[in-house]
């Protein structure tokens, strides 16, 4: 039966050939790396060490992070989706895995690609501070990409549906106000921006 997080590695499986480039010496550092994360993560699994978990995890997030230096896209999502079912545990290393694979997305396929891998992960997670997490990420992200009206309404979706844990992730409701008045400004929408900052300060004077 399939974990909350589990997800199939052809879901993120992209069109691009891995380079044929590879330097000798990254090829073997790789190929010791995986032989030692591999061994970890066996240790790993039958031990309920949170140190020894987060030490396998890293060594699994390195190979990926090695995979993408090296443009094997493929490989390094399929590495980072084997993170996210295998370290179940390690919530803030699934959140990492799933910001890496998003940022891939868009690097190969654009913002609506990343975007969707926000969606994925927080239809595959149980936790709502971590749906809130993914939600949140896609506000930053498509305010990064200059996607400002596409930003306030996924950034509405977090007001409106997330305020129970909005404090616990760090992005409480008066500073979810001040990032809103803010994308009215980044898209020109001066007096919008204006209305809402005035709201914030009045729903929320301590924040001034």
């Amino acid at each position: 039966q399939k974990t909350a997080y589990e997800i199939k590695e052809c879901d993120w499986s992209s069109d691009v050939c891995s380079s044929d480039l590879e330097r000798d010496w990254s090829t073997v550092a790789l190929q010791k790396l995986k032989s030692q994360a591999q061994t970890e993560s066996q240790i790993a699994l039958g031990q309920d060490s949170e140190v020894i978990l987060e030490i396998a995890a890293k060594a699994n997030m390195k190979i990926a992070e090695i995979y993408e230096k090296l443009e094997r896209w493929n490989d390094a999502i399929n590495q980072y989706t084997s993170v996210i079912n295998t370290f179940i545990r390690m919530t803030d290393m699934v959140e990492n895995a799933y910001l890496r694979i998003a940022e891939i997305n868009f690097q190969l396929h654009g913002v609506d690609a990343a975007v969707a891998v926000y969606s994925h992960a927080m239809d595959n997670s149980l936790s709502r501070e971590f749906q809130a997490k993914m939600q949140y990420s896609k506000v930053l992200l498509l305010q990064e990409k200059g996607r400002y009206q596409r930003a306030i309404q996924e950034l509405t979706i977090y007001r409106e549906g997330y305020q129970d844990v909005a404090g616990k992730i760090g992005f409480p409701p008066d500073k979810a106000a001040v990032l809103e008045a803010q994308l009215y400004f980044d898209a020109g929408q001066y007096d919008a921006s204006a209305t809402t900052y005035q709201a914030m300060l009045d729903t929320f004077p301590t924040s001034a």
